[in-house]
C-alpha cells in the first residue's frame, strides 16, 4: 500500500503533494507488461472493469518522459526483467534549484545492462536525485540522498530553509 502526504514551505506558498510506494494494482506484470496473469492476485475480483488492459503496461502512464519509456520498453522487449521490489513512486530533488518532484522509479536488468531512469528537472534540466524524507518532532522535513548524505534544502521559491509536513497523510491503493 502506498503513502501520500503534503509538504509546504513555512515562509512562502511553495508546497508539494508526495506519493510514495506502490498500490495493489502495481504488480510487475501490470506495470511492465500490461498483463494481469500474476497468480498471487485475483484481478477479476479486484478490477472487474478490466483496469489492467492486455498490452497496456501501467509504466506508460506512470512515466512521462518519452526517452525513458522508449528505453525501458526496448529493454523489456529484448528480455530485460524488472528487479523485484525495486519500483514505485519516489521523491526526487533537483540539486541545482532544489525543486522537489514525484517520479516513478524502477530498475531493469538484462544480461548485459542495468538501467534505472535518469529524470531531469522540468525547470532547469539538471539531473534529479532520489531522496528520502525524515521528519523531526516538530514535523520539519529533512531530505537525505539515497547514499545517506543530508541535503541542505532551500525553497526554490523564496530561499527559506524550513519545509514542514502540512498535516495530510493518506494510504492509497
Amino acid at each position: 500500500m502506498g503513502q501520500g502526504y503534503g509538504l509546504k514551505c513555512e515562509t512562502c506558498t511553495y508546497s508539494i503533494s508526495i506519493k510514495m510506494g506502490v498500490g495493489m494494482m502495481y504488480s510487475p506484470h501490470a506495470v511492465f507488461y500490461g498483463r494481469c496473469d500474476d497468480l498471487t492476485q485475483n484481478w477479476s475480483t479486484v478490477f472487474p472493469d478490466g483496469f489492467c488492459r492486455e498490452g497496456k503496461p501501467l509504466l506508460s502512464s506512470l512515466v512521462n518522459c518519452k526517452r525513458i519509456k522508449n528505453k525501458a520498453f526496448k529493454m523489456l522487449a529484448d528480455g530485460a526483467v524488472p528487479l523485484e521490489n525495486e519500483y514505485g513512486h519516489e521523491l526526487y530533488v533537483c540539486t541545482k534549484c532544489m525543486r522537489l518532484s514525484n517520479r516513478f522509479h524502477f530498475n531493469l536488468e538484462s544480461s548485459s545492462e542495468k538501467y534505472e531512469p535518469d529524470y531531469r528537472c522540468t525547470a532547469c534540466k539538471t539531473l534529479l536525485s532520489r531522496v528520502d524524507v525524515c521528519f523531526d518532532s516538530n514535523d520539519n522535513a529533512r531530505f537525505i540522498y539515497k547514499n545517506q548524505q543530508v541535503i541542505l534544502w532551500k525553497c526554490p521559491k523564496c530561499g527559506g530553509d524550513s519545509l514542514v509536513h502540512d498535516g495530510s497523510y493518506v494510504m492509497w491503493d
